[in-house]
């Protein structure tokens, strides 16, 4: 059988909700291949009634061309921690980098904490992130995004390419914060002063 070259299109759409009690329960889940929801956990000091889910994936990470959207919305009052149960391993892209967009709405005085396992870069690997952020007023957003290159054979090959961008806006549209970060796995791994230095895996937290 020939191998398929062309990428997937998945999709992952979650909004939670706050019952009368305060407790925080998703009202609305839909997913696709390679999306799996699991159910909500009340981790999180139970008084607070906060939400956890975990994302699962049922591929082996992100492919060349592959396309998801993941759309995560908070209903007023709303709390929801929302991570994944391993880091993402990205493949080698060929030219056609895997593309991730994430829409996280947040209404009035809710809280959305989004923070998956960082992505895992391979020899080759190419991935564009795009996130956009919006926030109702008294609304709060909690954002971890990290990754890492690593070369399963040991010879230290480099991914061929890291693009995100993470736009805050408020409720009427205008830009609040911006972060936008392109670098090169040559780059990164090259330990140069400014860029990663002896540092091999980056993160970065905004809230």
């Amino acid at each position: 059988m020939p191998i398929a070259t062309a990428g997937r299109s998945g999709s992952l759409d979650l909004g939670f909700a706050r019952d009368p009690a305060g407790r925080t329960y998703l009202r609305r889940q839909h997913a696709t291949h390679p999306f799996h929801v699991c159910r909500a956990q009340y981790l999180d000091r139970p008084r607070s009634g906060q939400a956890t889910v975990y994302l699962q994936s049922c591929s082996g990470g992100l492919f060349r061309g592959d396309r998801h959207q993941v759309t995560i919305a908070c209903d007023p009052g709303a709390r929801a921690h929302v991570t994944t149960q391993a880091s993402t391993v990205v493949h080698r892209a060929d030219g056609d980098p895997a593309r991730q967009a994430v829409a996280l709405a947040v209404g009035a005085g809710a809280v959305l904490e989004y923070c998956p396992d960082p992505a895992i870069l391979f020899p080759g690997a190419g991935l564009v992130n795009r996130t956009r952020v919006t926030l109702a007023p008294g609304a709060a957003a909690l954002l971890w995004d990290a990754c890492l290159g690593h070369d399963p054979g040991g010879a230290g090959a480099p991914f061929d390419r890291l693009d995100t961008d993470v736009q805050v806006l408020d409720d009427r549209g205008r830009l609040r914060a911006a972060d936008r970060m392109a670098v090169t796995g040559a780059a990164f791994a090259a330990g140069t002063v400014g860029v990663m230095g002896p540092a091999t895996c980056l993160g970065t937290v905004m809230l």
